[in-house]
C-alpha cells in the first residue's frame, strides 16, 4: 500500500529508493488496477535486492528532498 501520492490518475514520474543507502532511481508511479491504495513502481534502472516486506520512498525528481509518498513493497498479484 502506498500512503496518498497525488489525486491525480495520471502517471508518476519520481526517484524511487528501496534501501535506505541505495541512490534514488528515476520510475513512473502507476495506479494498479484502477485503485487508489495500490500503486506499481516500474524503474528505469534494476533495483538491488528489492524484496516484499520492505519500504519504497518516492522523492520529487525536482526536489529530491520531498517526499511524494511510499509504502511496503508486496508480492505480485496474478495478472488481471
Amino acid at each position: 500500500m502506498v500512503a496518498r501520492v497525488h489525486d491525480d490518475p495520471a502517471d508518476l514520474r519520481a526517484l524511487a529508493q528501496v534501501r535506505h543507502r541505495a541512490t534514488p532511481v528515476t520510475a513512473t508511479a502507476r495506479r494498479a488496477g484502477g485503485s487508489v491504495d495500490t500503486w506499481t513502481i516500474e524503474t528505469e534502472t534494476p533495483v538491488w535486492a528489492a524484496a516484499p516486506g520492505q519500504a519504497c520512498v518516492l522523492f520529487d525528481p525536482a526536489e529530491p528532498d520531498v517526499v511524494l509518498g511510499g509504502g511496503r513493497i508486496a508480492r505480485p498479484g496474478p495478472e488481471a
